[in-house]
């Protein structure tokens, strides 16, 4: 009986540890098609198919934590975005370009009012399960035509549309939208719209 039990705990430990080997193959694997798909496409179109982005702030936690990578995909056609995806995109504040991470909340046309920290879209409550620190903020805007509106998941912690000198940000500044959870491994997974 207890050869029975050592072999099966060997083949357990066996099992965890091929199955994490092939996780990390896998991304590596995945890392270099990105890497060759983004140096063709990039001298063809000017642009990137995919990209890694390497976090390195709070505002969206607990969505996005200091030190994950996710995997972006170039943003083609902004008309196709829905509201809740998680967006990269380039704001240029005091002579500086930066590059922020941040859920998409307002479409072009939209009516954003945050009361005590509630938002409200055109009119309607919206739930936020993402959230993860609630502020009091109260503001109003209208998102003007072929722009955005975006917000931090951390909102105590997240300077963001409410705050940027232009809270709207154009179409062309808009990089990639976020699909997969790379780094840490513990967090390989594809990234889902709330709504």
């Amino acid at each position: 009986m207890k050869s029975k039990k050592k072999r099966s705990l060997g083949k357990i430990l066996c099992d965890f540890i091929l199955q994490c080997a092939r996780a990390i193959i896998m991304a590596y694997g995945l890392l270099f098609v990105v890497g060759i798909l983004n140096s063709f496409l990039g001298k063809n179109y000017g642009t990137y198919f995919l990209k890694l982005a390497e976090i390195t702030s709070e505002s969206m936690y607990k969505t996005i934590e200091i030190g994950n990578t996710l995997l972006t995909r170039g943003i083609y056609d902004s008309s196709k975005l829905k509201r809740g995806d998680i967006i990269t995109f380039k704001v240029t504040e005091k002579n500086q370009d930066l590059l922020y991470i941040k859920r998409l909340i307002g479409v072009p046309y939209d009516h954003i009012k945050i009361v005590e920290g509630q938002l409200y879209i055109n009119n309607e409550k919206i739930n936020e399960p993402y959230i993860s620190y609630e502020d009091k903020f109260n503001g109003e805007f209208i998102v003007p035509a072929d722009h955005f509106f975006f917000l931090g998941d951390n909102r105590l912690l997240s300077y963001d549309s409410r705050y940027l000198e232009q809270p709207f940000i154009p179409s062309e500044n808009l990089y990639g939208k976020a699909v997969a959870f790379i780094f840490p491994i513990t967090k390989l997974s594809i990234i889902t719209n709330p709504y």
